[in-house]
């Protein structure tokens, strides 16, 4: 039984969530949590040695995918499990491809998290199944793994309504860059208006990162 576990997530309430799933596991578990990159790479430098990571995607100092190959190499024979509200096949798939072990979407129930570690820890992967999905579909959420983090949260922001204006605001940026960004998210999914992007991105960004932006 594994019971040495890190938690890179920058959201402090699913930390402690995942805490508490993690002791129905194992009570004697011991749990870091970190909230960047950075962190982790410095609790790494310091001797701890992790047996399972849980990892989000979208941190504050995160490369996203590459992110997860390089704690992969820093940790070799640990479990990878990436946790992140970013569920499409693409993403997933990529994922996977960085060496992961398993990929759970932010919105699965804790009981099933709680169930499918489990199975990681006994040797198993654990992947969403996309195969029903149909070829547009397939097709449209590959286009929206090929966003980089920032160009996904204006379009969530642009899903939610936002001017160009707000988003700048909200996301700390020049009205200029948010508007260079949706140049390029047109570009990348295929469309050629606003109202067309704010369509794809409602159809496919998992709901709790529309509703917050």
């Amino acid at each position: 039984m594994l019971d040495r576990f890190m938690v890179v997530d920058d959201h402090p309430l699913y930390c402690d969530a995942l805490k508490l799933a993690l002791f129905e596991i194992n009570p004697k578990v011991l749990v870091t949590c970190v909230s960047t990159l950075t962190d982790a790479h410095v609790k790494l430098d310091q001797g701890e040695t992790p047996e399972l990571v849980y990892m989000d995607l979208m941190l504050p100092d995160s490369d996203g995918v590459a992110s997860v190959s390089t704690m992969r190499k820093r940790l070799p024979d640990a479990k990878f499990i990436v946790v992140s509200a970013r569920e499409e096949p693409g993403v997933v798939r990529a994922v996977q491809a960085a060496g992961a072990n398993a990929f759970f979407g932010k919105s699965m129930p804790m009981k099933d998290i709680i169930r499918l570690t489990r199975r990681v820890i006994w040797g198993e992967a654990a992947f969403p199944d996309f195969s029903t999905s149909d070829a547009k579909t397939r097709r449209q959420v590959d286009l929206i793994a090929g966003l980089s983090n920032a160009q996904v949260r204006i379009l969530a922001e642009l899903a939610s309504g936002r001017l160009n204006k707000q988003i700048a605001n909200d996301l700390n940026l020049a009205e200029a860059t948010v508007k260079s960004h949706l140049t390029s998210i047109y570009k990348k999914l295929g469309v050629s208006n606003r109202t067309q992007a704010i369509l794809v991105a409602q159809q496919l960004l998992p709901e709790q990162i529309v509703n917050t932006g």
